[in-house]
């Protein structure tokens, strides 16, 4: 019960030269019963020339009953020349009965020459009974030169019974040079009973040479009893010169009883 409350949370952890660091990186922010809370809440892991590095990473923030929340809150992990790296990184952010949240929530991991990096990337974000929530939501994964990269990587965005939800979702992931990469790669964005939703939601995937790519690419879009949605549904992968690429790549877009619906679903 205070308002103002967790302005400009950091959580920044920094290593240059050295093996076995980093494991069980936890932010985790708990709000109840307050006005203008959690502004800025920023994860940022940096690390160089280490192997075995960024083991559970979490940002989880969570909050309810109050306006005005969630603010930019950003979770940042960049890695450079170390093998097997970034298990398991996690955004969580749950809010409940409030009305303007999530406003630019980015996920964005970045990592160059490594192999079997990025396992388990995750940006969860769930909302309810709230107006205007989800602008801006980002993830963002790129890795250069590295095999066996982006295992299950998942961006899942729940809400209910909110008008004008979801402008620009989007799930970047960008990769060159590298085999076997791409895995599981889902885009699952689900809201019900809302006017004007799911404006702007893309699913990027991009990669160059490399063999056996892009197994399971999915993009789900679910919606129901709302009108004038799924405004520029875009589903783009991309991939030059490898053998059998593009193994299971859906585009599966629902909704009921809505009228004007599913504008430039490409």
């Amino acid at each position: 019960m205070s308002p103002t409350a967790f302005r400009y949370v950091h959580l920044t952890v920094t290593n240059q030269t050295s093996p076995t660091t980093f494991r069980y990186v936890h932010l985790a922010e708990t709000n109840q019963m307050s006005p203008t809370t959690f502004r800025y809440v920023h994860l940022t892991v940096t690390n160089q020339m280490s192997p075995t590095t960024f083991r559970y990473v979490h940002l989880t923030v969570t909050n309810q009953m109050s306006p005005t929340t969630f603010r930019y809150v950003h979770l940042t992990v960049t890695n450079q020349m170390s093998p097997t790296t970034f298990r398991y990184v996690h955004l969580t952010v749950t809010n409940q009965m409030s009305p303007t949240t999530f406003r630019y929530v980015h996920l964005t991991v970045t990592n160059q020459m490594s192999p079997t990096t990025f396992r388990y990337v995750h940006l969860t974000v769930t909302n309810q009974m709230s107006p205007t929530t989800f602008r801006y939501v980002h993830l963002t994964v790129t890795n250069q030169m590295s095999p066996t990269t982006f295992r299950y990587v998942h961006l899942t965005v729940t809400n209910q019974m909110s008008p004008t939800t979801f402008r620009y979702v989007h799930l970047t992931v960008t990769n060159q040079m590298s085999p076997t990469t791409f895995r599981y790669v889902h885009l699952t964005v689900t809201n019900q009973m809302s006017p004007t939703t799911f404006r702007y939601v893309h699913l990027t995937v991009t990669n160059q040479m490399s063999p056996t790519t892009f197994r399971y690419v999915h993009l789900t879009v679910t919606n129901q009893m709302s009108p004038t949605t799924f405004r520029y549904v875009h589903l783009t992968v991309t991939n030059q010169t490898s053998p059998t690429t593009f193994r299971y790549v859906h585009l599966t877009v629902t909704n009921q009883t809505s009228p004007t619906t599913f504008r430039y679903v490409i």
